[in-house]
């Protein structure tokens, strides 16, 4: 049994005949693959029935339509407490660009639950990695069994996180406080956080100097959680906390000029959607700068007008840095302010971009849709990306993008 990953101009005669050397045996392929069922019109072999990105089952010549599950013949394998699990039948995988953790569910069918039951018990926390096309992509653990059981069928579901979800659920040990933090920089601060988690930090290039730069002094408070501090600290950095495949936390900086890995238009397949939300709430004033010390210097007359000058109100202090320093930290917050403001989402048939990666956040795509109002070509960065599939059907990708130029920081 083979993979077929559909091309541009791919039909299901074409695919059997490549693989089949009989163009007539294209029945083969549409039966193997149930998702594909409601979509023709009449003429399985020759139609537009397949859309390029999407990964086909190819049974072997002579051989029943296969009825195995995807992670025994496909290219998604999910491990629990490092042993294969193969009793699932739908994933939806949560990734971010700009949150601590990221999150997953598998469903789980009952009739596949008997070998596993040890591995689906209540509040064992098992360790979870997932892997896509032999490359992992996820690993935390399952802290949520749902099961539902009705008159003929029982559901479960497990849910969890990537390992550095702890950090936003858990504080410091009481006797810990008060906790300071005195001549460290952000990625030793972080360190000391995680380590007691078994969880690495990792810093990308583009933010080593931000994350390099010594605090005189820091505190955590007694009823903060540890995710929410590091964030808040981030945030005064104009860097961004995220995850590794492995779990880590990672602390990064976007830059401009990343490859554009996916082009967007108007969608002609009906498994294409495109949305976009403007909410004009988050945008309506200027940011003002209220200086410490000597308020003769009239420092609330003092407004910033920079090329985006509709903002949401914000109150920032001056502490002693210099007068660039200070324009650059509003400039950051209206930019924020945009990318709240501005969200397009779309979905397409695959996990796949335009190159055979993977999708994942801080990806760049270009998008030009007149019916969103967006009239020329836009970069936007990647900043959640749902990736689903199941057993029964094919593969979706939905994500949302912001302004490139809304994200990158000064």
């Amino acid at each position: 049994m083979k993979q077929h990953t559909v091309k541009k101009g791919d039909t299901l005669g074409s695919i059997a005949g490549l693989y089949y050397s009989n163009p007539s045996l294209y029945l083969k392929i549409y039966k193997a693959n149930p998702f594909l069922n409601g979509r023709t019109s009449g003429d399985l072999a020759n139609e537009d029935l397949v859309y390029p990105g999407e990964i086909l089952i190819i049974p072997d010549v002579g051989t029943q339509p296969s009825t195995e599950i995807l992670t025994e013949t496909g290219d998604i394998q999910i491990e629990i407490n490092g042993e294969i699990f193969r009793a699932w039948s739908g994933i939806t995988i949560d990734l971010n660009l700009d949150q601590i953790a990221d999150s997953f569910s598998i469903a789980v069918s009952y009739n596949n639950v008997e070998p596993y039951k040890d591995v689906l018990k209540r509040f064992k926390y098992q360790s979870t990695r997932i892997f896509f096309q032999e490359k992992k992509i996820l690993t935390g653990v399952i802290p949520i069994i749902e099961i539902t059981s009705g008159d003929d069928s029982t559901s479960i579901v497990a849910k969890g996180y990537s390992k550095t979800g702890v950090l936003g659920e858990c504080n410091l040990p009481p006797n810990q406080y008060p906790r300071k933090f005195d001549g460290l920089s952000f990625k030793q601060i972080a360190s000391q956080l995680c380590n007691p988690f078994g969880i690495d930090v990792k810093v990308t290039n583009a933010a080593q100097e931000q994350a390099n730069i010594i605090y005189d002094e820091i505190s955590i408070a007694e009823t903060e959680f540890i995710g929410s501090f590091l964030v808040k600290m981030a945030k005064d950095r104009s860097i961004i906390l995220s995850n590794t495949a492995d779990g880590d936390l990672l602390i990064n900086r976007l830059v401009k000029g990343s490859e554009e890995v996916l082009t967007i238009d108007k969608p002609e397949n009906p498994e294409r959607k495109n949305s976009a939300v403007y909410d004009g709430t988050k945008l309506y004033s200027d940011y003002f700068l209220v200086a410490s010390g000597d308020e003769s210097n009239n420092p609330r007359n003092s407004v910033f007008h920079f090329p985006i000058k509709a903002v949401r109100p914000k109150v920032l202090k001056q502490e002693q840095s210099s007068k660039q320093n200070e324009g650059n930290k509003i400039e950051n917050e209206a930019k924020k302010a945009l990318a709240d403001a501005q969200i397009i989402s779309s979905s397409i048939p695959s996990w796949l971009d335009d190159n055979d990666n993977i999708l994942k956040p801080g990806n760049v795509f270009t998008i030009k849709d007149p019916s969103l109002q967006i009239e020329s070509s836009e970069r936007h960065v990647i900043r959640s990306v749902k990736l689903t599939t199941a057993t029964s059907g094919g593969r979706q990708a939905s994500f949302t993008g912001v302004l490139e130029a809304a994200v990158v920081p000064v």
